[in-house]
């Protein structure tokens, strides 16, 4: 299973994607290049805006003065430096004002949007995919709780090792029952001459549940985990990751859904735990494994 980002790019970075962009209908063909119009997407400080040169045609006659926003829905991207992702987004709007305030030939409109997704699949025939877990990665998680690893010992060397996922509980959700498990990877860097070996670990949280999860349950799920970890360790807490995994039925094919959508950034997340705020592994919770609900 991918662990990382599809862009390597956390929700608390700020990056921008430059595209090709489709209004995505029953009309339009994806792979023809032409129906693309020419944008950026830029994602900083908590905030989304698609840049569209030369986009689409505002209906004028459908805004109103009691009409505060004009959208658009179902905004698909091919991403430039690879065309084998995509930019999803449930819905783009404008206000107005700053859809009439230009009328040159030469022009860019900017679009707000609240959430989006980077995908690995073209977005249609959404019936045949489906997301039943989903991974999720919060600041000092790494710290907090360690990952599974293993000890292998060949010779006179030991390797570390991740190790299969643990599980930590389950839950239920419209009658759904949800298993919550812990994902690791370790990472491993040489010093300088190779005197010494530093392993960094990375921990992920994954919500597996029996039938397809919704991309609102998915950031339902996300802000309820950071509630509490945000109680546990007494500080502000900030979601990294939010991806949601799955299969193509008709290609049999692992696809993934990253979604980045917006929330407070707190600048507490750039400090360290204490060392007594992390769990040491011989005194970590001990979970009720059995169930919860």
């Amino acid at each position: 299973m991918q662990l990382f980002p599809l862009l390597n790019k956390t929700s608390l970075d700020n990056f921008s994607v430059s595209a090709g962009w489709m209004s995505l209908n029953s009309n339009v063909d994806v792979q023809d290049k032409k129906d693309y119009k020419f944008g950026t997407l830029k994602y900083m400080n908590g905030e989304s805006i698609l840049q569209i040169f030369q986009g689409w045609t505002v209906d004028y006659k459908k805004i109103m003065a009691s009409t505060p926003l004009f959208r658009k829905h179902n905004i698909l991207g091919c991403i430039a430096e690879d065309n084998t992702k995509y930019v999803y987004i449930p819905q783009i709007s404008i206000t107005p004002f700053a859809a009439q305030r230009s009328f040159a030939s030469v022009t860019y409109r900017s679009w707000n949007l609240t959430t989006f997704s980077v995908v690995d699949f073209i977005p249609d025939d959404l019936n045949y995919k489906m997301f039943n877990k989903v991974l999720l990665s919060f600041t000092f998680l790494d710290d907090w709780i360690n990952p599974a690893l293993r000890f292998e010992t060949e010779g006179m060397s030991t390797k570390v090792k991740s190790a299969s996922s643990r599980n930590l509980a389950y839950f239920t959700y419209h009658g759904q029952i949800f298993k919550v498990s812990l994902e690791g990877n370790v990472k491993k860097q040489e010093g300088q001459n190779d005197r010494y070996i530093k392993y960094q670990n990375k921990s992920w949280l994954v919500i597996e549940g029996e039938n397809n999860i919704s991309s609102a349950e998915a950031i339902m799920f996300a802000t309820e985990m950071k509630k509490i970890f945000s109680v546990v360790l007494a500080r502000s807490v900030n979601t990294i990751q939010l991806s949601k995994k799955g299969i193509d039925k008709k290609s049999h094919r692992n696809i993934t859904e990253d979604l980045y959508f917006l929330e407070n950034k707190f600048s507490e997340n750039q400090m360290p735990l204490f060392i007594y705020e992390m769990f040491q592994e011989s005194k970590d919770i001990q979970l009720n494994t059995r169930g919860a609900s």
